[in-house]
């Protein structure tokens, strides 16, 4: 809306001529950010303070048009390191449930499959243990009885 009043008052040559001496953002920086175990991208910018140009020779609504636009490119900012991070976290949220679902649908039923067979070893080496005790009890019951 404001590049609209401005060239409705400047005029639309003016206003793009105006808008070609706008320096840009300078010195963009990418850090990596620590999220959770997941490394995002963090974007910095510094902006040209204030206008940048002249206000004597530019109309009031041409000043509010490029103050809109520097709000919204720190907006597009904002948005773009929110997008990525956003975008990061879910591919890792993805991979975990991919593990997940292999720990339970692949990994876990073999352990509850090895769990049962130990299980039934043991099972069957308790009672093989018990039968021989008693066949020595009985051993030393007959023993004591021939005595």
């Amino acid at each position: 809306m404001a590049l609209i009043l401005a060239k409705s008052f400047d005029g639309p040559q003016a206003v793009e001529i105006l808008s070609l001496s706008v320096p840009g953002v300078s010195n963009v920086r990418v850090e990596l950010e620590n999220i959770w175990g997941t490394r995002v991208p963090d974007l910095t910018a510094d902006w040209p303070p204030g206008a940048v140009v002249s206000p004597l020779f530019v109309g009031g609504q041409t000043l509010a048009a490029q103050a809109a636009f520097r709000r919204l490119g720190r907006a597009l900012l904002l948005v773009a390191n929110t997008e990525s991070r956003m975008r990061r976290i879910g591919e890792e949220i993805k991979k975990t449930a991919r593990r997940v679902n292999a720990l339970e649908l692949a990994v876990l039923p073999a352990l509850r499959s090895q769990i049962r067979y130990i299980r039934q070893v043991l099972d069957q080496q308790e009672q093989e243990d018990i039968f021989r005790l008693k066949r020595v009890k009985r051993k030393i019951e007959a023993q004591s009885i021939h005595r």
